[in-house]
């Protein structure tokens, strides 16, 4: 959990600031142009937090979840 909440605030002001920017460029009334998008929306990339699931990675490449009934299986895909 630890890697995973450092890896989600790695990218947290990015993601906020581009909301924001994207929130005032699409709320402006002044007609949208290349060279207006390029001052106030400083888009860099998409930047997605890759998460570790590490337990459930082992479990599948273990298949250790056919061991288990079904309905259990698709209970603990859920946490």
């Amino acid at each position: 959990m630890q890697a995973n909440r450092q890896a989600t605030l790695r990218y947290r002001q990015y993601h906020e600031t581009l909301a924001r920017e994207l929130h005032e460029f699409l709320a402006s009334k002044e007609p949208p142009s290349g060279d207006r998008s390029n001052k106030e929306v400083h888009f860099k990339g998409i930047r997605p937090v890759i998460f570790e699931h590490t337990a459930w990675d082992l479990a599948l490449a273990t298949q250790a979840l056919s061991y288990i009934k079904s309905d259990l299986a698709f209970d603990i895909s859920k946490v």
